[in-house]
């Protein structure tokens, strides 16, 4: 059902309890009518519910506070009514309705009428204050020592909270200390990582100017910078406004300070100083892998070859960090943003403020908390949280799967009149016998048809929907590089179901699953 327009129709009695049966229904204008009785609870079921007009009626009682879980409402009036008591909690979509939604029920009271509700005005109690002293007497000194009190209480939580955070920020630097003994930390042991200065990191960033920045993700903003001898750098600053905080912080700078690999960012030093969280790496001039593979222009740079090169390369880090790093590393937020390219295109991977550590006998592990990006998460993880090696391994697969495209995953790509997402169209391609449409034209001159078919097949076996039917990153490794070997043959993948398309809702968005306050859309998960 879409909506149901009843104003000006001179309706009487009630609003029917029944209207909650309606839960389809995203609009309801009942205004300019005679409707008496209250406003029925079960209005709060209308879940998709988008514009909510019950305004110049006799309307009594008070507003159902539940209203507040109509998480797609963006229109709402109440206005010239009857109604009496508190007006909704200002949580949530409510936060933006104003006064003109509540006008005419003097009765009201509450935010945004900016009406108390617990100051009720009696002339028989002002008639009384002002003939008896000892009560004006008394309400003067409150009025003295109420405020002060607040005054003092306020003044005290906030130096208990600054004193608080100063706390815990000298505890998480002893723990950091403590879990970095075996780094090297300005010589003393380890793998020689730098304690910078505040004052050095805003030198060498013009004070963090913003031509010297060269993006933003979930961490924060990162900045080139120049050190004094002369090394450029990319500073990361922790943002205030990040998801992420310290614990994220010390996790990359732990994680990623005790990997030494061609393929992964090196981590040169860090910076902890007041409110200030800084990670110092090593420069890569070419940003990212994103901004070429889905460029039309840019992706002329790269012949299959190069493509090719950094698929293996890019595989390299991975099982470095499954494998042969001193503690095995799962990154859980590979994707072609976090792959970054030195002078001379070689992929490096970055970003491990995600990454989980475990220990020699752990391989698989459950979060309540999932991290990562929408396309990239294997099922397991996105849907109940558990992640492995093998989930790494689904997210190389999607990986080499828009190297070789140039398509985003999550991108609609029309087949057959059918909107798919990037793995769906391989996936139909590879059953029909005609894979090589998906490589990208720009690739046509330079490809291998043995090679383009290999990684096809291999990134579709790193998809699959059970984990364990995917490989392993030494045998992703050893299908790469041997020639001749017939590879197995991928079963259906995950996220491959073809996607319908509403004739009304021609995104492909569930309106209803996806909206915010006034429709506004939102990444998810925990997007960085």
């Amino acid at each position: 059902m879409s909506g149901i327009d009843l104003s000006c129709n001179q309706l009487s009695d009630g609003i029917p309890h029944t209207i909650g049966n309606l839960t389809r229904m995203y609009a309801l204008n009942l205004s300019h009518n005679n409707l008496g009785g209250s406003i029925p609870m079960t209005i709060s079921n209308l879940q998709q519910i988008e514009s909510l007009d019950l305004s110049y009626n006799n309307l009594n009682g008070e507003i159902p506070p539940k209203l507040v879980e109509l998480y797609c409402l963006s229109t709402f009036s109440v206005a010239y009514n009857n109604l009496s008591g508190q007006t909704p909690e200002r949580t949530k979509q409510f936060v933006t309705f104003e006064e003109d939604s509540y006008d005419g029920n003097p009765l009201l009271c509450g935010l945004p009428l900016n009406k108390s509700c617990n100051v009720l005005e009696s002339p028989s109690l002002a008639s009384k204050a002002s003939s008896d002293p000892t009560i004006l007497k008394w309400m003067g000194i409150s009025l003295v020592v109420f405020p002060a009190f607040m005054i003092t209480l306020v003044l005290a939580i906030f130096f208990f909270i600054r004193w608080r955070r100063l706390r815990l920020e000298a505890k998480f630097l002893f723990d950091l200390m403590s879990e970095a003994k075996e780094l090297e930390i300005d010589g003393k042991k380890g793998s020689n990582l730098k304690v910078y200065r505040v004052s050095c990191i805003m030198l060498a960033t013009n004070n963090f100017s913003s031509q010297n920045k060269l993006g933003e993700g979930g961490f924060g903003p990162v900045y080139k910078g120049m050190l004094p001898d002369g090394q450029e750098v990319a500073v990361k600053r922790l943002s205030g406004r990040s998801k992420q905080g310290l614990l994220e912080f010390k996790n990359e700078l732990i994680v990623v300070a005790k990997l030494q690999h061609t393929n992964l960012v090196r981590l040169l030093g860090f910076c902890i100083q007041g409110k200030e969280k800084i990670l110092v790496y090593e420069y890569m001039p070419n940003k990212s892998l994103d901004t070429y593979i889905f460029d039309e222009s840019k992706r002329m740079l790269f012949d299959w070859s190069k493509c090719f090169n950094i698929i293996s390369e890019i595989a390299q880090g991975l099982l470095y960090l499954h494998k042969y790093s001193r503690l095995k590393i799962i990154h859980r937020d590979l994707k072609a943003s976090n792959i970054l390219l030195d002078t001379n295109m070689n992929p490096k991977i970055s970003d491990f403020g995600m990454a989980k550590i475990f220990t020699t006998t752990g391989s698989v592990a459950n979060t309540n908390r999932i991290a990562g990006t929408r396309g990239y998460m294997a099922p397991e993880y996105a849907i109940g949280g558990l992640f492995s090696d093998k989930s790494d391994v689904f997210s190389f697969g999607v990986l080499v799967l828009e190297i070789i495209s140039g398509y985003r995953s999550n991108n609609n790509i029309f087949y057959n009149d059918q909107p798919l997402h990037l793995i769906g169209y391989a996936w139909q391609l590879w059953k029909e016998d005609v894979a090589m449409e998906l490589m990208n034209p720009t690739l046509s001159v330079s490809y291998c048809q043995d090679q383009v078919l290999k990684c096809i097949n291999l990134a579709l076996l790193c998809v699959e929907h059970n984990p364990i039917d995917r490989p392993t990153m030494p045998v992703v490794i050893s299908m790469l590089t041997s020639e001749g070997v017939t590879l197995p043959m991928p079963k259906q993948p995950a996220f491959s179901i073809e996607r319908k398309i509403d004739v009304d809702n021609p995104s492909g968005i569930n309106q209803a699953d996806n909206c915010t306050i006034n429709n506004v859309t939102m990444t998810e998960m925990h997007p960085r």
